[in-house]
């Protein structure tokens, strides 16, 4: 059972950390939305990035856009986000944003602006209900007619004649299911 817990713990920890990230990552986008302008850019070349792995090849798409400035001058930026299949093709207007100041620039979508914010959020939420669940289930002090010697055919039969409710001498056997 110790061995559980520590698991356990492990779990929400990573949780709690995943979710810190997803906070921090948050917190610079939006930052980074507010203070930026909205233009439509143009897709100027699609670069076509192959990475080779322990568990194959990958293919990553990303793009060098060109967007004219508040102050009228052309800029190009390369996104920094990728997508694994070609969403965009040269000659494609896409939203831009960006801070002039910065020269920092991206392209508006959600999948590219906000995904690792929702992926750590959502990894976040998952890690920490699974350590806590596991925490809670492993650590509850037995209970007076949890138990049964009850069986599956027991549960179906019990099931059909309609006694399978939350107090009967099957309630053991929902539990593990």
């Amino acid at each position: 059972m110790k061995v559980i817990r520590i698991i356990s713990f492990v779990f929400i920890a990573a949780g709690i950390l995943l979710l810190v990230f997803g906070y921090r990552e948050y917190k610079a986008k939006k930052a980074f939305t507010n203070q930026a302008q909205a233009t439509t850019g143009k897709v100027t070349e699609v670069i076509k990035r192959v990475r080779s792995g322990s568990k194959g090849t990958s293919t990553e798409y990303h793009y060098r856009v060109g967007y004219q400035g508040h102050d009228g001058n052309q800029k190009e930026f390369v996104s920094d986000k990728s997508h694994s299949t070609a969403e965009y093709k040269i000659g494609d207007p896409v939203p831009v944003l960006y801070v002039a100041d910065t020269e920092r620039a991206e392209i508006n979508t959600i999948s590219l602006l906000w995904f690792n914010f929702g992926l750590l959020t959502v990894l976040g939420f998952c890690f920490a209900a699974c350590g806590a669940t596991n925490l809670w289930i492993t650590e509850l002090p037995p209970q007076q007619g949890i138990t049964s010697s009850a069986n599956l055919r027991d549960l179906k039969e019990a099931y059909r004649s309609g006694r399978l409710t939350r107090n009967s001498e099957y309630q053991g056997l929902l539990v593990g299911f």
